[in-house]
């Protein structure tokens, strides 16, 4: 009884865990990307930033997610890449800044990142068909 009892908490455990570990996630496939915009820039010894300017249906679907979830943790995937990002609440938008002007523009950008995920973004933002997916 003790055993059977053992089971099913750790069944439920790992149930609950796993919903827990569920985050919306974003993925930026190449089609997404204009590949000529992606820019490389070196901050210091090992930190690096990727620049690259969304096609008009990149920013509208990343325009969209970013509504849905603002305020939330977010994982963000570029092929092999991931990062767990928190999107801002609408509210804290820059003065000035609107959805016109970001569909204008469709700028966007990972700072921070170590050279080899700068290259493994490099990669995604560039390479055509579909990301690999982790599970």
């Amino acid at each position: 009884m003790r055993s059977l009892f053992t089971l099913l908490w750790i069944v439920t455990a790992i149930g609950c865990l796993s919903q827990e570990l569920t985050l919306p996630t974003r993925r930026i496939l190449s089609e997404d990307v204009e590949h000529d915009s992606v820019r490389t820039v070196r901050f210091t010894t090992n930190s690096f930033a990727v620049r690259f300017t969304y096609t008009e249906a990149g920013a509208k679907k990343m325009l969209a997610f970013r509504r849905e979830h603002a305020g939330h943790d977010v994982l963000l995937q570029v092929g092999v890449f991931e990062r767990l990002v928190r999107i801002a609440p609408l509210d804290t938008r820059p003065a000035g800044w609107t959805e016109e002007g970001y569909l204008k523009h469709r700028g966007d950008k990972f700072f921070d990142v170590s050279e080899d995920d700068a290259k493994k973004i490099v990669e995604g933002l560039k390479k055509k068909g579909r990301p690999l997916l982790t599970i």
